[in-house]
């Protein structure tokens, strides 16, 4: 199932009004904030994992930030977005999903957000554009051990550091995709001790 058709899912059919918005807005802006288009694969993931602390990359109008608080309930969440009108939209969904108070938005540039945050999470999504590996590094470093990192858009990143950091089988094992397989998933090996 795809977020096109997720009017049938029993819990994320509430946000297919978010997913048709961000279609619209991504038309009509014509910018990068494209839709994630696997909204149940991103559910199930997070769901089986149920973690507590998420940092999610591209807010865009915060499709992706509400499928993963519905998917698990305790998590807190944090997400970072460029774009001021993208963050200004998003809180506007969240206050109107009711999860502004699970939800945190940060405006700013991901390099420089992170470095603010100070906090471990167990469950990262980027769905930036081309990942760089100066901020690869940074999220492995914020992914508490077995922490998961899922990363979209793996295809536009033209960096050797970064394939060959996340092919590194000492310190990541790839779990399945989704998103028809433009989405990654990773999980932080726990016996990788860092510096």
């Amino acid at each position: 199932m795809t977020s096109r058709n997720i009017s049938n899912h029993p819990i994320l059919s509430s946000l297919n009004r978010l997913y048709q918005e961000t279609k619209r807005l991504q038309q009509k802006r014509g910018n990068w904030s494209y839709v994630f288009e696997d909204a149940t694969g991103l559910y199930n993931t997070v769901s089986k994992l149920q973690p507590s602390r998420i940092l999610e990359f591209g807010t865009a109008i915060g499709f992706t930030s509400c499928v993963m608080a519905l998917s698990s309930p305790k998590a807190i969440i944090d997400t970072i977005d460029l774009d001021e009108v993208n963050i200004t939209l998003a809180r506007h969904n969240f206050n109107f999903q009711g999860l502004s108070e699970k939800i945190t938005t940060h405006q700013g540039d991901f390099d420089n957000v992170i470095d603010k945050l100070g906090k471990d999470y167990d469950f990262v999504f980027f769905d930036g554009f081309a990942l760089e590996f100066g901020l690869l590094e940074k999220i492995y470093q914020h992914l508490i051990p077995q922490g998961v990192f899922a990363c979209s858009n793996l295809s536009l990143c033209h960096d050797s550091n970064v394939a060959h950091f996340l092919g590194n089988a000492a310190i990541w094992q790839e779990l399945p995709s989704i998103e028809q397989a433009n989405t990654r998933i990773f999980r932080k090996h726990p016996s990788v001790h860092e510096k």
